[in-house]
């Protein structure tokens, strides 16, 4: 018996959020949300906008995950740069893929069934739902590599080329 329509966007979409949950959750779980927000936010928005206007994808965020890990002030620990990295690569993976859930969501199976069958394979929409999934999870495994790589590489950047301290100012006293 083929899978129904509901099914299918049922499955879909559940996976998604559970997904990207997952990584919410395996990477943000007792972190100090203060210190990781504005380099998670830093480097998201910096491979987001490299992505959008270069449109280098990968590159993109190997790049934000870099930015991430500079910004991140803890200085020669790796567990704290690859749980910015996750974090990093959990909020691209929603830039890359909510686009995706949407169209997929929104095309009709019989649709996405007749375009797999204008490729010349026969599937069911079992098969074609499980290779979309399997996309998924290897596309997003590369992803997550990646950017955490780069948060790990910033890290180090970061230890080789120090960023400048704000010096505090000193009030000059006047002799009188």
């Amino acid at each position: 018996m083929p899978m129904d329509e509901l099914a299918f966007r049922a499955v879909f979409a559940v996976f998604g959020i559970v997904f990207i949950g997952i990584m919410l959750l395996l990477f943000g779980r007792k972190a100090n949300l203060r210190a990781y927000l504005m380099p998670v936010a830093v480097g998201f928005l910096f491979g987001l906008f490299t992505d959008l206007i270069f449109g280098t994808y990968i590159y993109s965020f190997v790049m934000g995950g870099i930015l991430t890990g500079y910004v991140l002030r803890e200085p020669g620990k790796w567990i704290p740069r690859i749980r910015a990295g996750g974090l990093t690569a959990a909020l691209i993976l929603a830039y890359v893929y909510v686009p995706n859930y949407a169209y997929i969501l929104q095309t009709p199976l019989a649709a996405i069934m007749d375009a797999v069958l204008a490729t010349g394979v026969a599937a069911t929409s079992e098969q074609v739902l499980v290779t979309f999934l399997t996309y998924l999870v290897m596309n997003s495994l590369i992803i997550i590599s990646l950017v955490i790589f780069g948060s790990i590489v910033g890290g180090f950047l970061r230890n080789l080329i120090k960023p400048i301290a704000k010096k505090e100012e000193e009030p000059q006293k006047t002799a009188a």
